[in-house]
């Protein structure tokens, strides 16, 4: 832990009815040519909802092995996710109606990573694109998508360094409780990480923690349904 910072695991926040998200109002920072980025990271971002909390969630496969913050799905007793919309008039991140039961097939403690598996995906689904998370550098421009109170968010690599001696990724941006195990976006609408923790002290700048993919895609070989994915 740093300093003077609050590094606490975002865990999801209080469940209740998920209201649409005015981004053009709420998000003004987020700019017209960056809209493309954000309507392709809504399209394969999931809410991981437990009931009583939720998070995050980017898909892999077409047939639903999602990856998720291990924090957000400790001890579940049961597990929907749902997948959202960034409407093209109004700007406005709407979550879809059908929710669908999941199960947690691999969690790794240590690196705070897990998946889980739609029971029944109802057809093939929208797949995230794996960039490069080993050629980043400090100040590049990261944007990320999640299911806290700022839902759509941009910023810059600030540092690298590690937490429990996994590699992470210090990013200047937003972020709130809800937001654990989004997906965080290069320029090319790639995923090169997902979103871990936060400094939760408001008195300090806004700062986000990622798990880069190379490390995810590394630790996840240790799953046998990863490895066996078509």
């Amino acid at each position: 832990m740093r300093a003077g910072q609050n590094t606490g695991a975002l865990g999801g926040a209080a469940s209740g009815k998920t209201a649409a998200f005015d981004a053009k109002k709420d998000n003004p920072a987020v700019t017209d040519e960056q809209w493309p980025i954000f309507r392709h990271a809504v399209r394969v971002m999931v809410e991981v909802n437990l009931g009583e909390s939720y998070g995050a969630g980017v898909i892999l496969t077409e047939n639903g092995l999602i990856l998720t913050a291990q924090h957000v799905v400790a001890e579940a007793k049961k597990i929907t996710v749902r997948r959202f919309r960034l409407d093209r008039q109004s700007r406005k991140l709407v979550p879809l109606k059908r929710k669908r039961r999941a199960h947690v097939i691999f969690e790794d403690k240590k690196a705070d990573i897990a998946l889980i598996k739609i029971d029944r995906p109802g057809g093939r689904l929208p797949v995230a694109k794996l960039g490069d998370s080993t050629k980043l550098e400090v100040e590049t421009p990261l944007y990320r998508v999640g299911r806290d109170d700022i839902p759509l968010g941009c910023g810059y690599i600030t540092s690298f360094g590690r937490h429990r001696g996994i590699k992470e990724i210090t990013v200047s941006m937003q972020a709130d409780f809800g937001s654990s195990g989004g997906p965080v976006f290069d320029i090319h609408g790639k995923v090169i990480g997902i979103a871990l923790r936060v400094n939760a002290d408001k008195k300090l700048p806004p700062t986000s923690y990622v798990i880069p993919i190379d490390v995810v895609l590394r630790r996840l070989k240790k799953c046998e349904a990863w490895r066996d994915r078509s």
